[in-house]
């Protein structure tokens, strides 16, 4: 008598399913070498959920984060597009001022820098990208 640690269950379709799909399926052994003594049976339930959406909030000036005292900057472009995921309903109340799109100029002097754009939204949405990747930054001393 061996062991066994992990089983198989005969597949379950969810084709077309709209909501919760439960069923009673055949356990099986990974291994064919091993045999169940008796046939067993086990309920499978399957959550379905509505695929996220996507969407893209176009225009969004680039904010620039964390310039140091005497310092200022400009960044080219001066707008991207963000792409955002999530649910069609949360993504459709989505604003466009609800999106920040920024780059971080945290410990940078005087000089020219490619940094990678980034951007912040609600936490039920996901950042897919921001179009260009890459913002040019040029930052120079403050005249007083």
């Amino acid at each position: 008598m061996e062991r066994v640690t992990e089983a198989l269950t005969e597949p379950v379709s969810v084709a077309g399913a709209r909501e919760r799909v439960r069923e009673t399926v055949t356990v099986g052994l990974l291994d064919p070498a091993l045999r169940l003594k008796n046939t067993r049976a086990a309920i499978v339930t399957v959550q379905v959920l509505p695929a996220p959406s996507e969407r893209t909030v176009r225009d969004r000036p680039v904010h620039l984060r964390n310039l140091g005292s005497n310092l200022t900057a400009q960044a080219v472009p001066s707008v991207v597009a963000v792409g955002l995921r999530g649910s069609r309903e949360v993504l459709n109340r989505v604003e466009p001022d609800d999106v920040t799109a920024y780059v971080d100029l945290a410990g940078l002097g005087s000089g020219e820098y490619q940094l990678t754009g980034r951007a912040d939204t609600s936490r039920e949405v996901g950042i897919t990208h921001v179009e260009p990747a890459a913002v040019q930054v040029r930052i120079t001393s403050a005249k007083n």
